[in-house]
């Protein structure tokens, strides 16, 4: 799945803490899949400003991260967590959209 700097940095924070054993080996896996390179890091200009990390968004290029099922299912039940909190912001939502399936979702017509 193609996942630009804003979506894996977003994902990494929603990986759950505690879980089975298949959850936190899934999980692992997930945040060395999600997590970026020294290269990367040096290329999109990272710097730390407060608690929030900024980039340079001219060298920002979506990377190919293998997401299996469990891994899709782990962060899906995140998404969802906050979408029944109702803690979704517009950014959050095009994520809900790639890891649930939305169909069953009344949209009130609206596709």
């Amino acid at each position: 799945m193609e996942l630009g700097t804003w979506e894996r940095l977003r994902l990494l924070s929603l990986l759950p803490q505690k879980g089975t054993f298949v959850t936190m080996k899934v999980v692992h896996k997930l945040q060395q899949s999600l997590s970026f390179t020294e290269k990367e890091i040096s290329d999109l200009q990272f710097k730390e400003d407060g608690d929030r990390m900024m980039w340079n968004p001219d060298t920002d290029k979506p990377k190919e991260i293998p997401v299996g099922p469990k891994g899709r299912e782990i962060l899906g039940e995140a998404l969802k967590k906050l979408d029944g909190d109702e803690a979704l912001d517009n950014q959050l939502s095009q994520l809900f959209e790639k890891f649930v399936d939305t169909t069953e979702y009344d949209l009130g017509g609206e596709g």
